[in-house]
């Protein structure tokens, strides 16, 4: 069964720093990054489809990104958003799932449940920042 992620308007997220605990300002920016990251990969394959369709000219930059597709490579434009797999399948894979983990732990967070279960740190970006929001959260 195929799995459909849609991305919608990005905003940023709104925090207040005296009323939002470490751990929910995490998820919530972890959302938002995760969100402009699909953005933007989603944008160069927007791209690439428009130039196989024969609707765009290929930039140098949508070349470099669809060479690197071909070669199975990750584009290096990727790479400096999120230091994921250099295979570009993998690292596809990895994003829309991280995506959808966040959303679980967002839905765990607004029903206040994210740390009653055990928590799989590879479903994140970034795992030290959370860490770093954990020992806040425990020091407060």
């Amino acid at each position: 069964m195929a799995t459909i992620l849609l991305v919608k308007t990005i905003s940023s997220p709104q925090l207040d720093a005296n009323h939002t605990d470490p751990i929910e300002a995490f998820v919530r920016l972890e959302n938002y990054t995760l969100m402009k990251l699909l953005k933007f990969v989603h944008g160069h394959l927007g791209a690439i489809s428009k130039t196989v369709r024969g609707s765009a000219t290929p930039s140098s930059l949508i070349f470099e990104i669809g060479d690197s597709l071909l070669k199975r490579q990750t584009p290096q434009e990727w790479l400096k958003k999120w230091e994921g797999p250099t295979d570009s399948t993998i690292y596809l894979q990895g994003l829309v799932r991280r995506a959808l983990s966040i959303m679980e732990w967002e839905s765990k967070v607004n029903d206040k449940q994210l740390l009653d279960s055990p928590l799989d740190l590879s479903e994140l970006l970034n795992p030290d920042t959370f860490l770093g929001a954990f020992k806040q959260q425990c020091a407060r």
